[in-house]
Order: structure tokens, then sequence, then C-alpha cells
């Protein structure tokens, strides 16, 4: 009888305090680590998100050109920007994330992107103890909605149940005016027209209009298109790309280029580097007719063909000015005049000047 009592007194006292206090453990385990890529010394660099994401501004003209419309976040560069942005997560930084709470701090903040979900990693601490807080959510997208559905929360090592979700969203009632919050499967719906407003908001303009999201392994991948039915600068793109279209399928582009250079008198010491200009030329003319055919991501050794035409480009200065006339020639005049225009407003100087990399 009293080993029984006493073993009932043993259990109560797993039950009650060694059980809970495992837990708490279980939840200031660290589950994970921050990328080790993340440094200090590349906060700067990182801190603006469009001069990161737009920083191969050739593989976009390529993929512009083309008619592939995808932007790909690879996840070294969005956990990069994410650390860029927040200073550092430095505790003296002007947007720490709860700075306003004493002894609270965000030590990190990484995805890992894999395929149809991501998971998303919060490291935290208070009062000197740290722990990591995740939340994996699976990522699906209808033709207007992205649907965002949480399929596990850990704290530290220590999974929390989805019905303690479901319960606090239960009670709770949160309302979503354009969307929807379905608590009984923890999910989130909401409208891709949401989602435009803000990108035309961020960018001040409506030249893209955002079509999906897709989610693979180790990338972020944004479906879009020129948004011509509500930018007359979406317009004025598709205009000049449709002509970009038909200039390489004709060879008009390069043929005037040609011409224009058999006119000028070349000295011998410029002919060569003038000849493989105009090979480097011809081929990426020859890549562009594949592409118009065959949209798809521009690869690395694609890439190389339109950086090879810019460098032989550089090494001819004095052939140049004839160079950008002849390409300018090639288009409709007032055409030349509206995209120009338009390109230096997003800060670029010309069209030739982008392609040719001047």
């Amino acid at each position: 009888m009293f080993k029984l009592i006493r073993r009932l007194i043993t259990l109560v006292i797993l039950l009650i305090i060694i059980v809970p206090a495992a837990l708490i453990v279980l939840a200031f385990i660290d589950d994970t680590k921050p990328p080790i890529y993340l440094k200090k010394e590349e906060i700067e660099q990182y801190q603006d998100v469009e001069k990161v994401f737009l920083s191969d501004i050739n593989q976009t003209v390529f993929q512009f050109i083309s008619g592939d419309r995808t932007l790909r976040f690879h996840e070294i560069n969005v956990n990069k920007t994410i650390y860029g942005y927040f200073a550092g997560f430095d505790k003296d930084a002007e947007n720490r994330i709860g700075k306003e709470i004493d002894n609270f701090y965000v030590e990190g903040i990484w995805v890992d992107v894999e395929d149809n979900h991501l998971i998303l990693y919060t490291k935290l601490s208070y009062m000197r103890p740290s722990t990591t807080i995740s939340a994996k959510v699976n990522v699906d997208t209808t033709d207007d909605e992205v649907i965002l559905t949480l399929s596990a929360f850990k704290i530290g090592k220590l999974s929390v149940p989805k019905f303690v979700f479901t319960k606090l969203l239960e009670k709770l009632q949160i309302e979503v005016k354009e969307g929807e919050i379905i608590a009984q499967t923890v999910q989130l719906k909401i409208k891709k027209e949401v989602i435009q407003r803000e990108l035309e908001n961020a960018m001040d303009n409506k030249l893209i209009r955002f079509e999906d999201i897709v989610l693979n392994e180790d990338e972020i991948v944004i479906y879009y298109d020129l948004n011509t039915s509500a930018s007359s600068q979406a317009e004025i793109f598709q205009q000049a790309i449709d002509e970009i279209k038909n200039v390489v399928q004709n060879d008009s582009l390069v043929s005037n280029i040609e011409n224009k250079l058999n006119e000028l008198d070349i000295p011998a010491e410029d002919q060569d580097k003038v000849d493989d200009f105009l090979a480097d030329l011809n081929a990426v003319n020859d890549l562009l007719k594949d592409k118009l055919n065959n949209p798809s991501g521009v690869t690395d050794d694609e890439l190389e063909l339109l950086l090879e035409l810019q460098e032989s480009f550089e090494t001819i200065p004095n052939q140049q000015e004839v160079i950008i006339e002849a390409f300018e020639a090639t288009f409709d005049a007032d055409l030349i005049n509206d995209i120009n225009q338009l390109l230096s407003d997003l800060g670029y100087s010309s069209i030739a000047d982008l392609i040719f990399g001047k």
C-alpha cells in the first residue's frame, strides 16, 4: 500500500514539476542556428531591398526581351536582405523589433525555402535566455488567391499542436476585409488584388501586374506581366519589346549596325576588335531568336554571351557612337524617344546603353 502511495506521489511530482520543467527546457533549446553567411560587414550592402533583387540588370533585360516574365529570388539573397534591412539585428538599430519591451530582443529572422512551403525562423531572447520559434507554412495559389496554411509550429524543440491555433482563432474571430481566415485548417487566404495594390504602392506606378508565386527548393519565383490595361508605361514597354522581336527575327538590327560600321574608315588596330564585337552581336541576336520562340530562364552561359557583347563594345570607344545611332535608327523614332524617357524616369540612360552596358 505504501509503495503504491509512494509511486503515486512520484507520478504526481513528475507530472507537476519534472514534465513542465522538461517542456520549458525543450522550448529554450535552439532548434536551429542562423545561416552562417549572414555577416556584420555585409549590412550596408543588403539594406536596399530593390537594389539586391535587381542587381543583375543584364539578366532582367534578357528575360524581359525574350518574354520570360519571372523574378527568381534565391533563399540566400532573401535572408541577406532581411539581415540588412534590420541592420544586422543590432540592439541599437532604429528599426529593432520589440524595442519597446524591456529585455526583449529579436536576434535574427531567416527563411528556409522548400518545394511549396516556407519555414520562417525567429530567434528571440528575453532576460538572457534565447530560443528559436519556427513556423512551417504551405503556400498554394488559385486564379485569384494566395493560400497560406500553417502546417507546423515549434518553440525551440517543442512542437505546438495545430489545434491550439484553431482554438485561438475561433476565440478571437479575426475578420480580414480582403481575404479569409479559416480556423479549422489554420489557413489564411489573401486576394491577389491585395498583393497587386501593395505592389503598385511600393513601386509608385502600375507598370507590373502580379500573376503568381511559386516556391521551389531554395528559391521563390514571382510570375508577373506588363500591366498594359492600366499603365501607359507598360504599353510603351510592350511596344518596345514587340519592336525588338521584329528587328531580331528579321536581322535588321544586326545588318543596320554592320552596314554603318562598314561605311567607316576603321584603323587596322581596331578592325579585329570591331570584328569581335560583330561576332558577339550575331551570337546574342541568334540567342534572342531562340528565346523568343522558347521563352525560359536565362542560364549563366547565355548571360555570358551578353556580357561578352558588352565587353567587346567597351573595347571600341571610337565606334560606339555610330553603333548606338545605328541601333536607335532601326526603331521608330517616337518609340525610341518614349522608351528612353521612361527608362530615364526609372534611373537608366537609354535602351541602347542598357543593352550595350555603356
